[in-house]
């Protein structure tokens, strides 16, 4: 023990033996203050660093510690514990008890006088001991060791520690009695640990371990300083005088003396403190590390147990070689006998070794991840097989389970990958209190492929449900379905197969119906073909690549984690409400013309894969070819099960349709228009795929092909664009070329030429160029001097459709070449395809029914056609009735009340209503009947009622509404397999017709304001009678003026239509006279009023003859009454002006308009588009499922919790 006076060596911080006082040094040299002062303090940090700062170590003092100079006692050898585990609680009190300060009067005479300086002259010390703090410094440290279920308390723990020493402080301040069991905690602590390192011993020589006799030691602390030797305890603190002031004091010169002590650098100093606490962290990681490695034998290798052993003892021969080389390196610059620059050096070359230590912090993380994933999977009832024998379930039990969820990975070369990660997720979600295993009793198996000497290429989960497998890989499942909402069908109403599709459709983008989910719109899509869900504004049917389904069969299950499992439905008004507010797709419209054999149904089967893939290789990877129309081809293959190996022909082929024609023997393959469409995101495309040009039918069919091209179009506002084909190697143009580009222009505006563009096929062989046909075209395009049709990049495409042959006979097994070949072949080919959609996208759209134009004039009489005729009839009802009033007002017998009725002008007008869905009845007597009407009270007036209804609905989209036996309508299903006659009510396709809407009659009386003031004034019936006499005679003049009107409109539109029909022409008019006839035959069969049969028959003789005298005219040449196209809207925009029945007559025009077009029908294909020029329209795959903060290797990944 060292006493005032005595020699100190900074450069070991030794305390030496020797003192520089003369034994006898006089009382006044030193100076003695009593005062008991107690202190405390706490800290739950127990690094060394910590430990030095609670403990008044000075740097220098700290660097001595660490360098071993210094060997502590009593409460110093706090400094000594060793941290064996991270996995503990430490809490620490610091108490200091200061009984005593005594000092030496360094500058009193006495105190020179009784200096010895014969032993500092050989520069073994470098300080002297001047005065010394007595008293005892005592820390109790509490300690609770964490167990599985306390990690997540660690700092509630901390906290009931720092209470219970709290307590204890208290209890020795006088400030609380009783125990220090008074925590407010709900799960009190036990297990705790309590150690005292003091500078006092205890009466027993056995320090206590527990709060109670640490409470007792304590409180008797005081005693045991004044039972010490010499009554005041251990010297607590130091204050120390160099040598050097010593001598100065004495006035003597001890240079000579090697008594200096050079003070290093603090920062210097501080910065080994951290390098030894750096040491002392990794130590105590891989210690906890080693421990609960061993303790996980079934999922960590052999090899790596002994790797870490291996570690450990490389850090601790490191750590011994630093502390070596700092004591000397320490020791020698203090003394002067090295550089101070020695010890940068020293830190500069360990710390740049300790970069080395970086991948063990990379080796814990990707073990502890699996041990952590091993002990959430093993506690929440997986089985593990790995290294060691199968941890959890028995693996003899599992084979009895029904359902089977088994995850294989190998950890060691897919640790990092989030693929694992995604599956790891996957594995919690079934392992949850709401997983697989909870609510179906199915059993997880983790098989640790690392541990049973497998390898697998990606981490997976396998669903197994009675041994056979559901699912091989449900993270891709996920991945596919990641992000999609689903819909689904009722099975019982669901309409399976293809469905041709209204033409004004939306992609459904609503809200889910499920109460937990969020308010944002889901993209919704089939659970089954996983194709986007369509709403067909017309029929209100959804429509999925699977078939189709009445809007309020479908239930919903969105995306959101709070949906779940289940499927919500909405109610049916609101969803009906909700659909019928969704804006429609947009649309790109392109016609396609061609001669016949250019290939153009080859070409959209090409055009729709190009979009879809972007290289040939990738359209090879998919599991079957995207083909959106039939097609076949032939091409010659070698036999080679032959001797001789002859070539010979093979055919290569996909899908049948009744409207394709095998292409392959010389036969035109498509026999009429047809809409393919293909949806791109929220975009329509259409292609028009149409009869080819110079049909093998003759010249007859090619004009009735032109005429239905236009038919079609008639049902669409716009026109994108017209991609004409042609072959490359044609050096002459035929003239059904010519044909077709002159009928084409003649029917439609000019204004269609700025949408026309070229696309020429087979262009392989012309190095991607138009070839021998541009010469020919030029020259044919110049001689057209009404428009102007260039041939310039923006509308020149060259194309090569054999790479799509070489694709459709890879997925039939035969090769047709080098794929090499056909590679580049595919990448200019879908060039040019995304090259012209962005052209037509850019372009203006042609405005197919609001531009006046001769197609759209033919469309708008033949729409005209019935209402003009329905309504004169009734306009010659409403004569009928008022000359009958008329009649009535002239009697003197008119009761007053009969007089009051007929005092105004009656009209009957007629309302057209669309029927629910259009279908095919039957006019056969037995199957109608004739019912009244209800416009007029008076009379009976029957109406034609078609009660037996052959197929509801019926979507034949080529079918003239209200003729009977059109051609077209034995392609009706009522008629299919039974040679023309109905299945239902078994009368021949001949007495059949397809109706749209209903024409209502309607009667209602006419109250002028001018009638009424005139009545107003009269004052006997007689004048009142004359009144409305003259009112309804001005009335009649009027209707006959109108009929006259629309009957002489009606016979020019006939000849307009005659004059500028493309296909022979059969007069529409005449047409519906005769079925008018025909029903009115029927009502005066059961007792009607034949006076409406009287009057059609009569107006059709009439009808004949003025059409007969204005077509002998025109053939003469005596045109001047036929009308221009632009006349005919003038004077149909005039009969919609008509002061009584102009309005009634456009309100059905647009009914016949709207019901036509609501029945027409487009062949829809959901095509998945790949490309990169569509890639916002896109939905994307998810590169990870889950993330969860996973940064990089080395980093520790967030625990798992559920």
């Amino acid at each position: 023990m060292a006493k005032l006076g005595s020699l100190y060596d900074a450069r070991t911080d030794t305390l030496l033996p020797i003192s520089v006082l003369n034994p006898k040094v006089p009382r006044s040299v030193i100076t003695r203050t009593e005062k008991t002062i107690t202190e405390f303090d706490f800290s739950a940090d127990d690094s060394l660093k910590d430990r030095f700062k609670k403990m008044g170590l000075s740097t220098d003092l700290q660097a001595s510690y660490l360098s071993g100079f210094v060997n502590v006692e009593g409460s110093g050898r706090y400094l000594n514990k060793i941290q064996n585990t991270s996995e503990a609680v430490e809490v620490s009190m610091y108490h200091r008890v200061t009984v005593m300060q005594e000092n030496l009067e360094v500058r009193s005479q006495e105190f020179t006088d009784s200096l010895i300086l014969d032993y500092i002259e050989g520069g073994i010390a470098t300080h002297v001991v001047v005065g010394i703090a007595w008293g005892a410094h005592s820390i109790v440290t509490a300690k609770h060791q964490l167990s599985q279920s306390d990690r997540q308390r660690r700092a509630n723990i901390t906290m009931e520690l720092k209470e219970e020493l709290t307590s204890l402080q208290l209890r020795l301040s006088g400030m609380r009695t009783g125990t220090n069991h008074e925590s407010d905690s709900e799960t009190p602590l036990h297990n705790v640990e309590v150690h005292i390192d003091s500078d006092v011993s205890s009466d027993s020589e056995v320090m206590p371990t527990t709060f109670e006799g640490a409470y007792k030691f304590l409180h008797k602390v005081p005693q045991y300083i004044s039972n010490d030797d010499g009554g005041n305890g251990k010297p607590v603190t130091y204050t120390l005088l160099p040598l050097q002031m010593l001598a100065f004091l004495r006035g003597e010169n001890i240079a000579a003396a090697n008594t200096s002590f050079v003070q290093s650098s603090a920062d210097t100093l501080e910065k080994f403190v951290n390098l030894f606490a750096s040491f002392s962290g990794m130590k105590l990681a891989l210690s906890d590390y080693h421990t609960r490695i061993n303790e996980h034998q079934h999922c960590i290798a052999a090899e790596h147990i002994r790797m870490i052993e291996d570690l450990r003892g490389v850090l601790i021969g490191r750590k011994a070689a630093l502390r070596s080389r700092f004591a000397m390196t320490l020791k020698g610059t203090r003394s002067g006998q090295e550089r101070p620059e020695s010890l940068w050096e020293l830190l500069k070359e360990f710390r740049s070794e300790d970069l080395s230590l970086q991948p063990f912090s990379g080796v814990l993380a990707k073990y502890t991840e699996k041990m952590d994933f091993f002990d959430l999977v093993v506690g929440k009832g997986a089985e593990y097989i790995g290294f060691s024998s199968n941890v959890g379930v028995d693996t003899h039990q599992s084979s009895g389970h029904h359902e089977n969820y088994v995850f294989s990975f190998n950890w060691d070369s897919q640790y990092g990958d989030p693929v694992l990660q995604e599956n790891i997720s996957i594995l919690q979600e079934l392992l949850g209190e709401d997983g697989a295993i909870a609510t179906r009793k199915a059993h997880v198996l983790v098989r640790d492929c690392d541990g049973i000497g497998e390898t697998v290429d990606r981490p997976y989960i396998t669903h197994e449900r009675n041994l056979i497998t559901i699912t091989e890989d449900m993270a891709e499942e996920r991945r596919e379905r990641a992000d999609k909402s689903f819909m689904q069908y009722d099975l019982v109403s669901f309409e399976k197969g293809p469905h041709r599709r209204p033409i004004k459709m939306a992609k459904v983008t609503l809200t889910c119906p499920g109460k937990a989910c969020c308010d944002n719109l889901c993209d919704w899509i089939c659970h089954k073909c996983q194709a986007s869900i369509s709403f067909g504004y017309s029929d209100s049917f959804l429509y999925c690549d699977c078939g189709r389904g009445l809007y309020n069969t479908w239930t919903f299950q969105c995306n959101d984690r709070k949906h779940g499992e289940g499927w919500s439905r909405w109610e049916g008004k609101t969803l009906l409400e909700s659909l019928n507010a969704l804006e429609p797709l947009e649309a790109l419209n392109i016609l396609i013309l061609g001669e016949t054999g250019v290939g153009k149904s080859t070409f959209i089967n090409a055009f729709v894969n190009y979009l879809t893939y972007d290289t040939l290789d990738d359209a090879m990877k998919a599991k079957k070819l995207d083909c959106i129309i039939p097609f076949s081809f032939a091409t010659q293959v070698v036999d080679k099960a032959s001797p001789r190996r002859p070539f010979v022909t093979t055919t290569v082929s996909s899908g049948v349709s009744k409207n394709e024609k095998d292409g392959s023997k010389g036969h035109s393959a498509t026999q009429q228009t047809l809409v393919h469409t293909v949806q791109i995101g929220s975009r329509i495309v259409r292609l028009f795929d149409t009869p080819g040009i110079g049909d093998t039918r003759g010249a007859m069919q090619d004009t009735e092909n032109m005429a239905d091209i236009l038919s079609v179009l008639s049902n669409y506002d716009k026109l994108h664009g017209i991609l004409i084909l042609l072959k490359p190697n044609n050096a002459r143009l035929t003239v059904m070329f010519r044909f077709c580009i002159k009928e084409l222009l003649t029917h439609l505006h000019r204004d269609a030429t700025r949408n026309m563009v070229f696309g020429f096929t087979n262009t392989r062989g012309s190095n991607y160029k138009p070839g021998d046909t541009f010469e020919p075209l030029k020259r044919e395009l110049a001689c057209n001097k009404e428009v102007e049709i260039g041939l310039f990049e923006e509308t020149v495409y060259c194309f090569d459709s054999e790479s799509f042959r070489y694709l459709a006979g890879y997925h039939q097994g035969v090769t047709l070449g080098d794929q090499a070949d056909y590679n580049r072949s595919w990448e200019k080919s879908a060039h040019e395809s995304h090259r012209l959609l962005k052209y037509f996208e850019n372009l203006k759209p042609h405005q197919v029914t609001s531009t006046v134009s001769l197609n759209e004039t033919r469309h708008l009489i033949t729409e005209l056609t019935k209402p003009m005729a329905e309504i004169m009839q009734v306009m010659n009802d409403t004569i009928k009735v008022n000359e009958e009033q008329i009649k009535s007002l002239t009697e003197d017998k008119l009761k007053t009340q009969d007089l009051e009725k007929q005092l105004f002008v009656t009209i009957r007008t007629l309302q057209a209503h669309p029927i629910d869905r259009p279908m095919t009845v039957c006019s056969d007597a037995n199957c109608i009947d004739h019912e009244d009407d209800g416009t007029d009270a008076s009379r009976q007036t029957l109406r034609v009622v078609y009660k037996t209804r052959c197929h509801n609905p019926c979507y034949l989209s080529n079918v003239t509404a209200d003729q009977i036996a059109h051609p077209e309508l034995i392609k009706c299903a009522a008629f299919s397999g039974n040679n023309g006659f109905c299945n239902s009510c078994k009368h021949s396709w001949q007495v059949h017709l397809h109706i749209l809407y209903e024409l209502r009659p309607e009667q209602k009386v006419i109250r002028s304001k001018d009638t009424e003031r005139k009545l107003a004034t009269a004052t006997t019936e007689m004048e009142k009678k004359a009144i409305a006499i003259a009112d309804k005679q001005k009335f009649i003049a009027a209707i006959k003026g109108e009929y006259e009107k629309i009957e002489g409109d009606a016979i020019r539109f006939s000849l307009f239509l005659k004059k500028n029909s493309i296909t022979p022409y059969n007069d529409a008019t005449l047409d519906y006279l005769g079925f008018m006839i025909k029903e009115e035959k029927g009502k005066v069969a059961v007792g009607g009023d034949p006076t409406k049969l009287d009057n059609l028959e009569k107006y059709r003789v009439q009808y004949q003859q003025q059409v007969k005298i204005l077509s002998e005219r025109m053939e003469s040449g005596k045109d001047c009454e036929l009308l221009t196209a632009q006349e005919v809207h003038k004077r149909v925009q005039e009969l919609y002006n008509l002061h009584y029945y102009g309005t009634q007559l456009r309100q059905i025009q647009s009914v016949v308009r709207k019901t036509h077009g609501d029945t027409f029908r487009e062949e829809s294909h959901n095509v998945r588009v790949k490309s990169r020029i569509w890639k916002g329209e896109r939905i994307k795959k998810a590169v990870t499922y889950v993330r969860n903060g996973f940064q990089s290797i080395g980093m520790r990944p967030p625990s798992w919790s559920f």
